[in-house]
């Protein structure tokens, strides 16, 4: 799993924040099953960074399920 999180987002701390949330979301889902095992690497645009944890989450579930699709 790597993370793709361009200075575009916002200073490191912003990025490095948002690297550590989606890190444990991943984490809890592939736990769950709702991960297929492989490689990924995740992007995120700069609008992720004004996004709360739960709305996150709800994009990263959507994400999943399209690959599950």
């Amino acid at each position: 799993m790597a993370f793709a999180i361009g200075r575009a987002l916002g200073p490191a701390v912003t990025r490095n924040r948002l690297r550590r949330q989606l890190k444990a979301m991943l984490q809890a889902a592939s736990s769950a099953g709702g991960l297929p095992s492989g490689t990924y690497l995740f992007g995120a645009r700069p609008t992720a960074a004004s996004k709360s944890a739960v709305e996150l989450q709800f994009d990263l579930s959507q994400l999943l399920h399209r690959v599950h699709a």
